[in-house]
């Protein structure tokens, strides 16, 4: 999918294809971005209006990764040294 950030149809379409994760994304764009500030903020009007739109969906998929990445710092935190390849040959 081609997204064009100075169309707002573009950006709703886009939007529609995860949009858990691209309700977060538009808020990076709109402010690391000017020149698509418009566009993005005619978009989400819009999908504020879609029935798709959840907060709470938002806020659970958020948890979720949240959830997920700690999961794995944790994990990488207390790798055991014999997953090191090397030190089954010794």
């Amino acid at each position: 999918m081609h997204l064009n950030l100075t169309d707002p149809d573009s950006i709703v379409s886009w939007w529609r294809t995860f949009p858990e994760r691209h309700w977060a994304y538009l808020a990076v764009f709109e402010s690391r971005s000017p020149q698509f500030r418009l566009a993005i903020r005619a978009a989400r009007a819009r999908i504020q209006a879609d029935p798709l739109f959840s907060l709470d969906r938002v806020r659970a998929f958020d948890d979720a990764m949240k959830q997920a990445w700690d999961e794995a710092e944790r994990l990488a935190h207390h790798a055991e040294p014999a997953d090191d390849p090397a030190a089954v040959l010794h």
